[in-house]
């Protein structure tokens, strides 16, 4: 008998891994629910509800309730699978790269989707000759997209790697997406210190604790977080415009039109990398939103966003685009195309 109660499990961890196990429903309706309320008039992109957290609400709530009294831990036997079932990146996939007690310097050169337009410390590398021909084709001023020019489109593919959002009610119960909250967050994501996924979290955090007078500015780790902030910022009156994903080839611009000009609100928000989806999500009053209609290689039609920046005087100078354009900082425009999966909202006219 002893050794049979010795083996028992208590009632309660028994609740604990049947929901671990076989989690209820999926529930996705919260994202969804909320773009309606905070942004009745134009309808949620199907490539933005479907990065909504997979977890159950019952699930969800378990999470909360173990980050507030302490005691999840990724490697647990309970919360093991946590990276697998809420879809984000799994710690186990992590290699130690470089010695944990080397400070890795900022870069604010490439890719070229994640630049920094502020001036943040950065390490001493510059961008190369080769990285500025590479950022020529992502990069030009306002006065090359005029109809009958050829461009070489980049290759704006842009794979998420499958993350998704993390639910809000989590989000909620995190530390703030700031730099000092990297080891604490490191350890929620069950991330090795040292790692490739540390460095990246480390720049990532950078640039969302940076604060800008030029910029309206925030990093979200939940599609809610995103919804609230364009509502906050842009108003309820916006309309939702994405990016498509093209391979890097020549093409002819056939119209070009404005979404948007100076002084009107204009919001992208562009995925960092993170162990879970992390967008952030920025709005310029100097910036105009352009569309521009493009015949491909192949002969079709495709439909490109582009934003160009009208007061490039706060950016940083090592910024790649002022070399690949040989300007400088203040002296021209910069425009430059969205990759896959960025989402922009622009205030409509009645806002």
């Amino acid at each position: 008998m002893a050794g049979l109660a010795a083996r028992a499990i208590s009632p309660l961890l028994l609740v604990l891994l049947l929901v671990w196990t076989f989690p209820a429903a999926v529930d996705n309706s919260s994202l969804s629910s909320l773009w309606q309320q905070e942004l009745p008039s134009t309808g949620i992109p199907e490539e933005f509800e479907k990065l909504a957290s997979p977890l159950s609400a019952t699930r969800t709530q378990l999470i909360v309730s173990k980050i507030r009294a302490g005691s999840f831990q990724q490697e647990s036997h309970v919360s093991k699978d946590f990276c697998t079932s809420s879809s984000i990146y799994c710690p186990q996939k992590d290699t130690v790269v470089v010695p944990v007690s080397s400070p890795q310097p900022r870069v604010c050169i490439p890719p070229f989707f994640h630049y920094e337009y502020g001036v943040i410390p950065c390490g001493a590398a510059g961008a190369t000759a080769v990285s500025a021909v590479q950022a020529s084709a992502v990069f030009m001023p306002q006065e090359a997209l005029i109809v009958g020019k050829k461009v070489q489109l980049p290759d704006t593919s842009n794979d998420l790697q499958g993350l998704k959002f993390l639910p809000s009610s989590i989000v909620d119960v995190l530390p703030k997406l700031e730099p000092d909250s990297l080891p604490e967050l490191a350890k929620f994501y069950g991330v090795k210190k040292g790692s490739d996924m540390e460095l990246e979290m480390e720049n990532t955090l950078a640039h969302c604790g940076f604060k800008s007078e030029h910029e309206v500015k925030a990093c979200q780790a939940s599609g809610e977080g995103v919804v609230s902030f364009v509502s906050r910022v842009a108003g309820r009156n916006v309309d939702a415009v994405t990016a498509p994903a093209l391979a890097k080839q020549e093409a002819m611009i056939m119209d070009v039109s404005f979404m948007s000009r100076q002084g009107k609100k204009t919001i992208a928000c562009h995925n960092m990398k993170f162990p879970s989806l992390v967008y952030s999500c920025h709005m310029s009053h100097t910036a105009e939103l352009m569309a521009v209609t493009l015949k491909l290689a192949n002969g079709h039609l495709a439909h490109l966003p582009a934003v160009c920046h009208m007061d490039t005087s706060y950016w940083n100078p090592s910024h790649v685009a002022f070399q690949a354009l040989n300007v400088q900082p203040g002296k021209s425009s910069v425009c430059h195309w969205f990759p896959e999966n960025t989402f922009i909202f622009v205030q409509k006219t009645d806002s």
